[in-house]
């Protein structure tokens, strides 16, 4: 079955279709949310066409079950990740971890990690994937949920500890690497950007209802626990809104 999708929401409308029809698809969409969803929600041979990657006048075909099975393959073998039994045994915690790492390089919903683009988080997942997978997670959820405090700790310190370990002389916890950052010699305005606890937790709450979204839980986005609020009929991050 072709596809061509165009209204609002229509990247979760195909998810439910996918399911529904049980059949192949091919689905064209300008919508970036298209891959994550499809990994996510769809089961059977599905492909998306949709704007190539660094050439926005061309598309390209994407068969997302060859993707999601690369993208798990390389996660589950990355050098010197030690993954606990526990999580092993989880089904498909290695797509729960990509999307997770999709959600923090920045999304519709979601602001990126400050100073962290895609390619520098990929290069250093052997350091950041072990924790990710063995500590942030929920139990016994239908759709993946990251504990916010938990994820926010352990993961953004791990990032910004690696990535900018030369500037770095004590490592830790969130706070104690923050402030040895704002000690060193990096410049004022990369000082400026690190982020605050608070917005790293608000992007790990907007996280969650990314992967509650993407896996088709349908959840409420001004529920408090997502990191939203409405401030005079505007919708503001939560560490925003504080102001």
């Amino acid at each position: 079955m072709v596809c061509t999708i165009q209204d609002g929401e229509a990247d979760i409308k195909f998810a439910s279709w996918c399911k529904q029809l049980n059949q192949p698809m091919a689905v064209e969409a300008i919508d970036g949310d298209f891959l994550p969803i499809a990994m996510a929600s769809c089961e059977g041979d599905v492909a998306v066409r949709r704007y190539k990657i660094g050439d926005g006048h061309n598309y390209e075909w994407v068969h997302i079950p060859t993707l999601r099975d690369g993208m798990a393959s390389i996660l589950r073998h990355t050098k010197s990740v030690q993954i606990h039994r526990t999580v092993r045994d989880r089904a498909k915690w290695e797509l729960e971890c990509l999307l997770v790492l999709i959600g923090l390089t920045g999304t519709d919903y979601s602001r990126g990690i400050p100073l962290i683009k895609p390619k520098k988080l990929w290069h250093i997942l052997p350091k950041i994937l072990p924790i990710l997978a063995n500590e942030c997670f929920h139990g016994g959820n239908a759709s993946p949920q990251l504990v916010p405090e938990v994820a926010a700790e352990a993961v953004y310190s791990a990032i910004y500890a690696n990535i900018f370990a030369s500037h770095i002389k004590s490592s830790g916890d969130f706070h104690a690497v923050m402030a040895s950052m704002q000690s060193s010699k990096l410049a004022a305005r990369t000082k400026q950007s690190l982020p605050s606890f608070e917005r790293a937790e608000c992007t790990i709450k907007n996280v969650n209802f990314i992967l509650a979204y993407w896996t088709g839980a349908r959840p409420e986005s001004m529920d408090p626990q997502y990191g939203f609020r409405e401030v005079q009929g505007q919708v503001k991050f939560e560490d925003e809104a504080a102001f």
